[in-house]
């Protein structure tokens, strides 16, 4: 919102908004110099509790390395010409 009425300096690709560190830090001086120094410009807040977090796949290390097996067996099977 603030960078579609120009107070705060960024670029839109598509339908997103993108705006650097430094424009960032700036605004929030410019903000911070406007309210006599009484704006604290980082909160921080706890994550609501029914948050779904969805966990990645862990990769078992038996299962890389019968895949490296699998890979290597294969180029030894086939020769190298036939992966170019």
């Amino acid at each position: 919102m603030r960078a579609r009425r120009g107070k705060l300096k960024a670029v839109k690709f598509g339908r997103n908004w993108v705006t650097k560190k430094e424009w960032l830090e700036e605004y929030l001086e410019k903000i911070k110099k406007n309210n006599n120094n009484n704006f604290e410009p980082y909160q921080i807040f706890a994550p609501p509790e029914n948050l779904p977090i969805e966990k990645l796949p862990v990769l078992r290390f038996g299962f890389v390395v019968a895949l490296v097996f699998v890979v290597l067996i294969a180029g030894i099977f086939y020769s190298r010409e036939s992966f170019i």
